[in-house]
């Protein structure tokens, strides 16, 4: 998280705000948003615990078009399929 939070301070990010911070004895989840030096936003979330590493990383341009994300997320769980006749 301290790693995190040194990043808003770099010469490309012009502002920053954090919309949502928990933390517990195990755990922490940050939710941000940077405002970077060209107005694009870089969204940014990390989950961490003892046993989970999860994030996201959205980085759109000034008009809300994705240039880019990153996330760790599971994509394409398993699907079941039933077959139905008619």
């Amino acid at each position: 998280m301290l790693k995190t939070l040194e990043l808003l301070k770099h010469k490309l990010i012009k502002g920053s705000e954090i919309s949502d911070f928990k933390q517990g004895e195990n755990f922490y989840f940050l939710k941000i948003k940077a405002i970077l030096i060209d107005n694009s936003e870089l969204y940014i979330k990390e989950y961490v615990s003892e046993k989970e590493y999860l994030y996201s990383y959205h980085w759109q341009d000034e008009n809300g078009n994705m240039r880019i994300r990153w996330d760790n997320s599971p994509h394409h769980k398993p699907l079941k399929f039933q077959l139905v006749s008619f």
